[in-house]
């Protein structure tokens, strides 16, 4: 009876070294084009209905500009409208940099990881990934093979069997994980992009704003003179919003870096977790982490552009108009270290 137990199980255990061998030999290579998701769907489109729509009640007063500060105004505006002609060229607006090519503002995101045909970051990762994949489907094959053959060594008994028994479980899960997070990491792409859609969609072309789905444009129409009427708060900011979108690019650029690192060394981060439980909880904190840094963005940005709205038809004087001048500065000033709060508020530490 024992026998026939020791030849059962040395038969589930070979079979299992048959099964992960195979794994390792017959996988297929990462590509950018094979994808559950849809990359040219309508979310990628140009246009697109407002998801939501909501009022903003805006107490209308004249205000006469002179001459001097109709240049003046004039002068920043063509300024900032001047550079953000420039950084929209290079596909560096801030409209490309936060919605990528959701809703059409960008052809290829140059700021932003994906796993698209023409991504410079989603082509290099994708390579790497592959490289790094087969090493480790190699190095798991060698330590699975040395483990079996030291549990029929000691014909099925003592620790070694226990630690084949293991490395089994251990095999499965690699094979299963670096076999199918390119699919899942780009679902998970695919869900942000929605999100940024409804965000864009809602906040961004709401009647009462106007902006077409574009932050530039809600902040330019702020800025620009109607007629007589001045908002010398709106100019400035609009002026400061080119300043942030110089600041983006770099922050856009690191993040897309560091999904890309995240990606390429996924499989390091595998074997590692075989005998650290928390890698992989901390690997998935710093995705999402830099994954969903453009829809807070795209949400921190909508607030000054509603407190502008609210005080576009009004000169920054007495009352209310004080008021909303002071949680304009604040608010923009502030925005930064909201991102780094939030951040730190969801245990992810070192990303854009």
């Amino acid at each position: 009876m024992k026998i026939r137990l020791r030849k059962l199980w040395f038969f589930r255990l070979l079979v299992s070294a048959v099964f992960v061998l195979l794994l390792c030999a017959a996988y297929e290579p990462v590509t950018v084009n094979a994808s559950w998701v849809d990359h040219s769907g309508e979310i990628y489109q140009g246009g697109g209905n407002a998801l939501g729509e909501f009022s903003i009640d805006v107490e209308e007063t004249e205000n006469e500009a002179n001459w001097f500060e109709k240049i003046l105004y004039g002068m920043l505006n063509g300024l900032s409208d001047g550079i953000f002609s420039m950084l929209k060229k290079c596909n560096a607006s801030l409209d490309q940099l936060v919605f990528g090519r959701v809703m059409g503002k960008s052809g290829t995101a140059y700021f932003g990881f994906e796993l698209t045909s023409g991504n410079p970051y989603g082509v290099i990762g994708s390579i790497v990934y592959n490289i790094m994949r087969g090493a480790v489907y190699v190095f798991i094959a060698v330590v699975f093979g040395a483990k079996l053959a030291a549990a029929m060594w000691k014909h099925g008994r003592g620790a070694s069997t226990i630690a084949a028994k293991d490395a089994v479980k251990t095999a499965f899960l690699v094979m299963l994980l670096l076999a199918f997070l390119p699919t899942f990491l780009d679902l998970a792409i695919y869900i942000r992009d929605i999100l940024l859609y409804a965000v864009g969609n809602t906040l961004y072309s709401n009647s009462d704003i106007a902006g077409g789905g574009s932050i530039i444009e809600i902040f330019h129409d702020l800025a620009s003179l109607d007629g007589d009427s001045v908002s010398f708060l709106n100019t400035l900011m609009y002026l400061g919003l080119v300043v942030l979108n110089l600041l983006f690019m770099f922050v856009y650029a690191g993040t897309a870096l560091n999904l890309t690192i995240l990606f390429a060394m996924f499989p390091i981060a595998v074997l590692k977790f075989s005998y650290d439980k928390n890698m992989l909880n901390q690997w998935v904190s710093l995705l999402i982490g830099c994954l969903f840094v453009p829809v807070g963005d795209a949400m921190l940005l909508a607030i000054p552009c509603y407190i502008g709205k609210l005080g576009s038809a009004s000169s920054f004087g007495t009352g209310d108009d004080v008021a909303l001048g002071f949680a304009q500065i604040v608010t923009c000033a502030m925005m930064l270290t909201a991102r780094h709060m939030v951040k730190q508020a969801i245990g992810v530490h070192g990303v854009a």
